[in-house]
C-alpha cells in the first residue's frame, strides 16, 4: 500500500469510526468520567472517591482512564484531596484493594475539559 493510499484511507476511515457511537473510544469515555464525577459530587455533598464515580459509568467506559482523569483534575485544580483514603474498589483494572484518595470537587467541571498533557 503505497503512502498517498494509506492517507486516503485513514482520511475517509477516522472520522466514520469516531462519528460510530457503537465503537467505545477514548473521548467518549473521558466525558462519560467527568459527567460522573461530578454526579458522584452532586451525591456525595461534594466528596468523590473513585469507587463512588463508577456506578455512573456506561459499560463502554475503559477502567484504565478513571484514576487518569481524576489525576488531571487533581492538576487542574478541580478536585482537592482530604488526606482521606478509601480502598480503590475497581476489579477491572486491578486495584481493587488499593487505596485511593477521596476528594473534594472545588468547581464545577466542563464538560469538554481535556485533562491530557500537552
Amino acid at each position: 500500500m503505497t503512502a498517498a493510499i494509506q492517507d486516503d484511507l485513514f482520511t475517509v476511515l477516522l472520522p466514520t469510526i469516531a462519528a460510530d457511537s457503537s465503537i467505545p473510544n477514548r473521548v467518549a469515555s473521558r466525558v462519560a468520567i467527568l459527567t460522573a464525577i461530578s454526579m458522584a459530587a452532586d451525591a456525595h455533598r461534594g466528596l468523590v472517591h473513585i469507587s463512588w464515580v463508577r456506578p455512573y459509568l456506561p459499560a463502554s467506559t475503559n477502567p484504565q482512564m478513571i484514576g487518569a482523569v481524576i489525576s488531571g483534575l487533581h492538576l487542574t485544580g478541580h478536585l482537592l484531596a482530604t488526606g482521606r483514603y478509601l480502598p480503590n474498589g475497581g476489579v477491572a483494572a486491578g486495584n481493587a484493594s488499593k487505596p485511593a484518595k477521596v476528594s473534594r470537587l472545588t468547581r464545577p467541571i466542563p464538560g469538554d475539559l481535556d485533562t491530557r498533557k500537552p
